[in-house]
């Protein structure tokens, strides 16, 4: 049986203007009535998780910040994860030779270095507002500020390009670059992952990997795909993650039919 569903937000449970289609909401709720529990993970914040909880109506484990956090849907902190001071210093600097709107995140709060087009854009797309602080870099160095996370908005090719720069540093194996979105670069602790903060989750639920169910349209979910058999991936994806998912299907209602059509057939047998 499948006992826990853990979906994306971004161009998977929310539409284009970051909103739940209604069909989305009332799954979740035909799930919930049924005895499963929800999760969500997304490269966003805790804050903006628990208000899309809240604007649900529904109670949910939280993976933030593409796994730096977990939380369980009773606000018990399960693990955090943060960079070593060093790094945060070197990835600042590499950071800066680009020009990218760029978020530096910690835990709840999200630092910008300056305003510009391109960061006043992407603020619209967030559920909390940025800090600006231009000396942020200092800040880093002193420690006051410890992140958890890099996020670098702006053309892939150019993205990539960082990431291969970022990787040929003495400092890599310190670092996860993972493409989270069409137009995003994520600079992430190593071995920290929506799949990590998954299993961590699983172990504090007592559930096992075939009894979740996955569903996600970016790189960062791959490494969700990698722990259930049970995987889906939104059918607008790009086709090398599909690729790695079991499923592909229209939207988060479709894959919650399959799970409750699952979970009936059990119960027969």
């Amino acid at each position: 049986m499948i006992r826990l569903i853990v979906t994306d937000l971004d161009g998977t449970l929310l539409d284009t203007n970051r909103e739940i289609p209604a069909h989305n909401r009332e799954a979740i709720r035909k799930a919930v009535e049924g005895g499963i529990q929800l999760g969500l993970a997304s490269g966003r914040m805790h804050s903006e998780l628990t208000a899309v909880m809240n604007e649900l109506g529904e109670e949910a484990h939280r993976i933030s910040q593409n796994g730096a956090f977990v939380y369980t849907k009773e606000e018990k902190l399960l693990d955090s994860k943060a960079f070593d001071p060093e790094v945060s210093v070197q990835l600042h600097q590499i950071t800066r030779e680009y020009d990218f709107a760029t978020m530096i995140c910690v835990d709840q709060t999200v630092y910008v270095e300056k305003r510009s087009a391109a960061v006043d854009a992407l603020q619209e797309r967030m559920f909390t507002k940025f800090v600006l602080e231009p000396n942020v870099g200092e800040l880093i160095k002193r420690q006051e500020i410890v992140p958890c996370k890099f996020s670098l908005f702006g053309n892939m090719d150019s993205l990539l390009q960082l990431r291969d720069e970022v990787e040929k540093q003495p400092y890599s194996t310190e670092v996860d670059p993972v493409v989270s979105d069409r137009d995003c670069l994520d600079l992430m602790p190593k071995d920290v992952s929506k799949g990590n903060g998954l299993r961590v989750l699983l172990q504090e639920l007592g559930l096992t990997t075939d009894e979740v169910a996955c569903i996600g349209d970016s790189f960062n979910d791959v490494s969700m795909f990698e722990v259930t058999p049970h995987s889906f991936a939104m059918s607008h994806s790009l086709p090398e993650l599909r690729a790695h998912a079991k499923h592909e299907v229209e939207d988060v209602a479709s894959a919650i039919e399959w799970v409750l059509q699952y979970n009936q057939a059990r119960a027969t047998t």
